[in-house]
């Protein structure tokens, strides 16, 4: 039997294809443990991603809260400066003129007690 340059051929065909798949095996091993990890990975992401959906839920919420509580307050120095003004207007500016007059009326009690003093002290 001979051997002739086409088995040679196909010999070392088949032994080329042999080695090249035997050197792919550790690549595709390689691969599928990789695609196994990303496959994990990407289960973690989403339930972290469910986890901060509901933290910004919960969050929606409290500031849904602190803005009613921001609108109370505000309608409430809405009205209390609506209160001072009506006090400032109808209250302490015309008395005004009663308060400015206490100095002088402390200033003749004091000088009308102390008068008084003096003639007891005398008499």
């Amino acid at each position: 039997m001979k051997i002739g340059i086409i088995e040679i051929t196909i010999l070392l065909s088949g032994i080329g294809f042999l080695v090249l798949v035997f050197s792919l095996i550790p690549l595709i091993h390689s691969l599928t443990r990789s695609s196994k990890e990303l496959e994990e990975t990407v289960k973690e992401a989403r339930k972290t991603l469910s986890k901060i959906d509901l933290t910004i839920d919960k969050l929606n919420k409290e500031l849904d809260s602190v803005d009613n509580i921001i609108i109370g307050l505000l309608e409430t120095l809405a009205t209390t400066t609506k209160t001072l003004k009506t006090v400032n207007k109808k209250v302490l500016t015309p008395s005004f003129g009663i308060i400015s007059m206490i100095p002088a009326l402390k200033f003749g009690w004091d000088f009308v007690s102390k008068h008084k003093k003096y003639k007891k002290k005398e008499g």
